[in-house]
């Protein structure tokens, strides 16, 4: 029987480093999942989340205003 395994979220400060990293430090992303030896494919994947969260927020409160 072959066993799969799910791989542990990353915390949500580990998170905030790499994005802080990225946006205030000016690190750019293949340099970022180097240093902090996750993928690039996962900081794309947290780049497009917040981006979707900004336009939701935006979108919310044109809403109600």
């Amino acid at each position: 029987m072959i066993q799969t395994y799910m791989a542990k979220p990353y915390s949500d400060d580990f998170r905030k480093k790499v994005m802080q990293a990225i946006e205030l430090d000016g690190l750019k992303k293949s340099e970022a999942s180097q240093l902090f030896n996750i993928s690039r494919n996962t900081i794309n994947l947290w780049c497009q989340r917040k981006a979707q969260m900004i336009a939701i927020k935006w979108l919310l409160s044109s809403v109600i205003v």
